[in-house]
């Protein structure tokens, strides 16, 4: 969309410095606060958006939803309204660069536990009832300190398959919708687990799990194809990575990891087990699932226990034997996501 502000306007409250970056969504500026003399990231929204009142409606639930979120790994919402007939969102600014471009040097630990990060902020936005429907490198920014920090939540709408321009885009980038998304079938938060997926597979590979030359491949690769396991295209990953990512890219919402709380526990529990340097992974390990307690007695009060078991079972399986361990499909979480 074509900017329809300049350098030194003023926007309600703030006074625009720049425009840093623009999508289907809208504009983003640095501006300034000047009543609390901060930098902002301002986002103003493409009008085709906000014309509808549902929409709008929905990104005022989504804002307020968004700023209650207390993460370090997700960007605060300041502040959104409608300013003579213009919708925006003022985010935290965070100058740093985005996951595309920020971390192609990083070894294998250091992108665990960005992953691990980016997974706590993800779920606790699923927490508060928020899917971000729009999870790419380029809505995950890095501060100065290296803290990964996701943008965007409650922006994205529904995809329109119709509307693919020339690079593959759609609302959200193409290679990381979820198949949810592309049939256009409820999204939940296991939609965000497959674009997480996607992520995790490119800074396990440095390669898209789903490629085509044209959009209709691409769809097609992500509705119906399985990527090449990590590991045949990075031979000095653990096979625990294939296993990993493998779940969170399965096309059956119910075949994932049913939170990425799951996700991160296997992660942290699987972590330590690497390929020492120039060593080639040959073996297969053998894969089990735990299947959760059950809270049989009606009292709610023990559903986190018997969450908090089901972690440790797995966790210790995972520190005390060779397997790859993992959830049930059907797990309690998505009984914790029902309740927030």
């Amino acid at each position: 969309m074509q900017s329809m502000l300049a350098p030194d306007d003023s926007f309600g409250k703030y006074k625009l410095r720049q425009e840093i970056g623009q999508g289907g969504t809208g504009v983003v500026y640095l501006a300034d606060d000047t009543e609390s003399d901060t930098p902002v990231a301002l986002k103003v929204l493409a009008p085709g958006l906000t014309a509808s009142a549902e929409y709008r409606e929905q990104l005022a639930t989504e804002a307020r939803l968004c700023a209650s979120i207390d993460s370090p790994y997700v960007v605060r919402i300041l502040d959104a309204g409608d300013i003579d007939g213009s919708a925006y969102v003022a985010m935290e600014y965070v100058a740093g660069e985005d996951l595309r471009t920020g971390v192609t040097d990083w070894d294998f630990q250091r992108k665990i536990e960005l992953i691990t990060q980016i997974g706590r902020g993800l779920h606790t936005a699923h927490q508060k009832g928020l899917v971000h429907r729009d999870l790419k490198p380029e809505n995950i920014k890095l501060t100065e300190e290296d803290i990964p920090k996701i943008l965007d939540f409650g922006l994205a709408r529904e995809v329109d398959t119709e509307k693919v321009d020339e690079y593959g885009n759609l609302e959200g980038t193409l290679y990381y919708l979820s198949p949810e998304q592309l049939s256009g079938q409820p999204i939940a938060p296991a939609s965000d687990i497959f674009s997480f997926g996607v992520i995790c597979y490119e800074l396990f590979t440095g390669c898209r799990p789903f490629e085509g030359e044209y959009s209709a491949s691409v769809i097609y690769s992500i509705l119906h194809e399985d990527p090449p396991q990590p590991s045949t295209i990075n031979p000095d990953l653990p096979p625990w990575v294939d296993a990993f990512v493998m779940k969170l890219l399965a096309k059956q919402p119910s075949d994932r990891f049913q939170s990425v709380r799951e996700a991160v526990t296997f992660l942290q529990a699987n972590k330590d087990t690497v390929a020492k340097p120039g060593e080639k992974w040959v073996k297969e390990r053998q894969t089990a699932t735990v299947v959760d307690l059950k809270n049989l007695s009606g009292d709610p009060n023990w559903e986190y226990f018997c969450e908090g078991f089901t972690e440790d079972v797995i966790r210790e399986l995972s520190r005390r034997t060779n397997l790859v361990v993992t959830g049930q499909p059907a797990t309690s979480y998505q009984r914790n996501i029902k309740e927030t």
